[in-house]
């Protein structure tokens, strides 16, 4: 056992801590937050300043078969994204890629199908911008733009800043 010399601010901010680790096993898990992490703070300083007592950390999705089952359905026929899953059964991006892994359903970066490529290759060539193009298609311009080059279209060069901005005023 190692013995460790303590301040009185240090002694009494381990006991808050403490006390407050014991007063939490009381309660049931269904009444911590299932969402981000949350600082809880316990005694203002003087300077604003806010002392630290816990961390609670997001608590793990634990998925039973029906979500998995639903899980997948929505990724690969629903195509949603990982990021839509993620905020639709409130858990992290890593979490519903590893249930998809799990399961054998390979998790692509890029869910552009031919006829999307298509349809963004149109838009892209009615004078649409690649940020356009992806914000009317819900996809990230930069997977836009991989997909046009990777079928041939040509991009069209940025437009030049002058430094001057026109206002109708």
């Amino acid at each position: 056992m190692v013995l460790v010399a303590l301040s009185n601010a240090d002694a009494n901010n381990l006991t808050r801590v403490s006390n407050y680790r014991q007063n939490k096993k009381s309660k049931s898990p269904d009444t911590l937050p299932r969402s981000t992490s949350e600082r809880v703070f316990d005694n203002e300083l003087p300077n604003g300043a806010k002392t630290v007592t816990a961390i609670r950390q997001q608590q793990k999705h634990h998925f039973t078969e029906s979500e998995t089952e639903q899980l997948i359905i929505d990724y690969t026929e629903n195509r949603l994204t990982v990021y839509q899953l993620a905020d639709k059964y409130k858990c992290g991006r890593d979490t519903i890629s590893k249930v998809l892994k799990r399961n054998d359903v390979t998790v692509t970066r890029s869910r552009m199908d031919n006829t999307m490529t298509e349809q963004a290759t149109r838009l892209y060539a009615s004078g649409l911008s690649l940020k356009g193009v992806g914000e009317h298609m819900g996809i990230c311009e930069s997977t836009i733009r991989k997909t046009l080059i990777k079928g041939g279209v040509v991009m069209r060069q940025p437009r030049k800043y002058t430094g001057k901005v026109e206002r109708n005023i």
